[in-house]
């Protein structure tokens, strides 16, 4: 009798030792979980975080550097301005072309206006604009 009561006890702490083990491996498991989810929810902020400076960098970047042109092109307008008299100028035709390679150049539409906001020239990539002609309409949203 005493020998089945010492297996008894034998596997009664056999047992006990693995409900031990597994409250060890339960409490390591949602430490785990825990540790992870902070890990995760820590790469998820920092690349909102990274991703929000990246685009307010990359409009700045490309707004600078469209204005950089635009000034550019100003400049070669205005340095091929033909006068016909009475305070009036016609651009030279060459302009045109280089306006089309420019615009190509820079995947943007370019639009050489007078004063008061009338398209003088526009390069081709800008045609759907010009096939219809509410300009004044369209300069509206642009200002919006």
């Amino acid at each position: 009798m005493t020998i089945k009561r010492a297996g008894f006890y034998k596997k009664r702490q056999v047992n006990e030792g693995i409900r031990m083990m597994t409250k060890q491996r339960s409490l390591f498991q949602k430490y785990l979980r825990v540790n992870l989810a902070i890990v995760l929810v820590s790469f998820l902020l920092i690349g909102v975080v990274l991703l929000i400076f990246m685009t307010s960098y990359w409009r700045s970047e490309k707004t600078a550097l469209l204005k950089k042109n635009a000034e550019g092109i100003s400049v070669v307008a205005s340095q091929n301005l033909i006068p016909l008299g009475d305070n009036s100028y016609r651009i030279d035709s060459r302009v045109g072309t280089m306006i089309d390679l420019f615009a190509q150049n820079i995947d943007a539409q370019i639009f050489l206006t007078d004063g008061n906001g009338t398209p003088v020239l526009y390069s081709q990539s800008a045609t759907t604009f010009a096939a219809a002609p509410p300009w004044e309409e369209f300069f509206k949203i642009l200002i919006m």
